[in-house]
């Protein structure tokens, strides 16, 4: 089973935009949990006040499971102290390895919405498709992975840049 990425976003609290490094001890608990094999975080670059986490796990049950432990509630309380409002909070699995998208100068994370006619849906992952054959062929590009959501019906792309321009 591919891993499953934890993407959270929310809006930035002050000391979080300030500085998101200062809760770099917080949100590295997450790192040492079972199952865990990435986590990035960082403010959106058109939004600056929007806040983004991704934590990638080895499987949606190790994400599970990691509930279950104490240490996931002093992460969850640090992650607290980073928000201003609500999270929005999705778990996609990937077709391909996140790591190159995440590991890029710069992440670019495009969220679709799915209406429930399931023609809609494989229409739009065939046309996924063929745009990354096209991003490919561009060296900017580093990498362009399509997942889905666990729960919501939303497809994600995360493509990965040499930089913002």
């Amino acid at each position: 089973m591919p891993p499953t990425v934890e993407i959270v976003r929310f809006p930035g609290s002050d000391a979080f935009l300030a500085d998101p490094l200062a809760f770099k001890e917080g949100l590295s608990i997450a790192t040492n949990m079972e199952g865990n094999i990435g986590l990035h975080y960082g403010v959106q670059t058109e939004d600056t006040s929007t806040g983004h986490i991704f934590v990638t796990w080895e499987s949606y049950e190790h994400y599970i499971e990691s509930k279950k432990l104490d240490t996931f509630t002093a992460f969850t309380a640090s992650l607290d102290l980073a928000r201003s409002g609500p999270w929005d909070v999705d778990y996609v699995q990937f077709g391909e390895d996140v790591a190159v998208a995440f590991s890029s100068p710069v992440t670019e994370i495009a969220t679709l919405r799915l209406y429930p006619d399931p023609n809609n849906r494989e229409k739009l992952l065939d046309d996924l498709v063929t745009l990354r054959e096209y991003m490919s062929a561009h060296e900017e590009c580093r990498a362009y992975v399509i997942g889905e959501s666990k729960e919501k019906g939303t497809v994600f792309v995360l493509l990965g840049w040499t930089s913002v321009e």
